[in-house]
């Protein structure tokens, strides 16, 4: 086994690999092969960075030892773990896990940085992602395993790796990372010994004593002699406190009537849906969905042998909340997540694609960033919640495709939303 984290995982890339994976993909092998290459040093950046983080690396620590990576199978076969392969999609969910518990809310600009990087598509690159990670698991798995690794060991043996991974990821990711000040930055020196540093501290304070004197009697040379009114400070102070409360009144009023309005907002959203009732899958499993939701929408498309996968037909999400202008889903959003993963459970020969938008305020590349970054989030919170990788594709379209009016508070409303796409029935 190479000692060298990333020359291993290169290694796992051969021609058969790169003629596999690009045309599921509609890629070049040449850009696959590029995209590889930039991701493998991408995931375990992204490890390094965490490895200072006990909760992480004891939940990393956790995929890694779990039965379910069968690490010798994988290496010896990495065609295993691509879409399609059973041996993959029992990876699938885990290498979700390991992708969020990395990245979290970066995975979209990731996608979008790799996608620039190897001039392949976005929702190409999201797949690579999710494709290459069950790769990293088995080595990593492998090195665990067979070197008796714990997360303090795992985190040690990155460390000493830590130069050649972070050079080898491509600026625009490196950026998104934020590793463009450390690439290359030599550790720190062992700090001098107390006598040493205490004599350098006091000839340094001795240098300052001497330069703020000299200012001093430079000003008192040079300054005219400036009579500065007194100032009543209790009375200062009182009007301060007076104002300062005046202040969190009215910003306490203002933030109570915005809260009364959202929830009177989403109040009328939900009650829109119609009745909650209960419907119970192929799978046997029943869930308790809204009449005119959009779960209810998506499962009566799927089971009329009328409907066709089309293009033009999408399915927006009701219940999906984000923090404002972030990638991250509020709690609220767990339910109706919960319910798409188990129809998706319940049809599994259906595919779908997670598109994101928003309305046209702002810079239109960050809002097209910030959309990928959304249905890269609602995609990956699919695949852990059992949904195979292979069945998912994310793209942001930003401002494109409006629904509503720009030009009113409701319109751009219905701009910024999640829709899903089936694709396959």
């Amino acid at each position: 086994m190479a000692a060298n984290l990333l020359d291993a995982l290169n290694g796992l890339v051969t021609p058969d690999l790169l003629a596999t994976v690009a045309p599921r993909l509609g890629e070049s092998e040449s850009a696959i092969g590029k995209g590889l290459a930039a991701t493998f040093p991408t995931i375990l950046a992204g490890l390094v960075q965490k490895s200072g983080d006990p909760k992480t690396m004891d939940q990393i620590m956790g995929l890694l030892t779990t039965s379910r990576v069968n690490y010798p199978a994988v290496l010896a076969n990495p065609k295993s773990v691509l879409p399609g392969d059973s041996s993959g999609a029992s990876l699938g969910d885990l290498g979700g896990s390991f992708l969020s518990a990395l990245f979290g809310q970066q995975l979209g600009p990731l996608a979008a940085a790799l996608s620039q990087s190897a001039g392949i598509k976005t929702s190409s690159a999201s797949s690579l992602l999710n494709a290459a990670v069950p790769l990293v698991m088995a080595l990593l798995a492998g090195r665990v395993r067979t070197e008796g690794l714990g997360a303090s060991g795992l985190g040690s043996l990155l460390s000493r790796q830590r130069d050649s991974i972070f050079n080898a990821v491509p600026a625009g990711l490196a950026n998104v990372l934020g590793l463009g000040a450390l690439r290359g930055v030599t550790p720190p020196r062992a700090p001098r010994s107390a006598a040493a540093l205490g004599s350098s501290m006091w000839i340094w304070a001795a240098a300052v004593g001497v330069l703020l004197l000299g200012g001093l009697l430079y000003r008192n040379a040079q300054l005219p002699d400036v009579k500065v009114p007194a100032v009543e400070a209790p009375q200062v102070a009182k009007n301060a406190v007076r104002g300062a409360g005046d202040a969190a009144r009215g910003a306490a009023d203002a933030a109570g009537a915005a809260a009364k309005g959202a929830a009177d907002t989403a109040s009328q959203a939900v009650a829109s849906l119609g009745a909650f009732l209960p419907r119970r899958l192929p799978s046997s499993v029943e869930l308790t969905l809204p009449e005119r939701g959009v779960e209810t929408q998506i499962i009566t498309f799927i089971d009329d042998p009328t409907k066709q996968a089309e293009p033009a037909v999408w399915f927006s999400f009701d219940r999906l909340v984000f923090e404002t202008g972030s990638a991250t889903l509020k709690p609220a959003s767990q339910e109706q997540l919960r319910n798409t993963a188990e129809i998706l459970k319940a049809y599994p020969t259906v595919r779908l694609k997670i598109g994101g938008y928003t309305d046209n305020t702002g810079n239109p590349e960050a809002n097209i960033q910030l959309s990928q970054a959304r249905a890269t989030t609602v995609m990956n919170e699919l695949i852990r919640l059992g949904v195979a990788p292979d069945r998912l594709a994310a793209e942001g379209y930003g401002e494109q495709y409006p629904v509503g009016d720009n030009s009113t508070e409701e319109g751009r409303a219905q701009n910024r939303r999640i829709a899903m796409r089936v694709t396959q029935k």
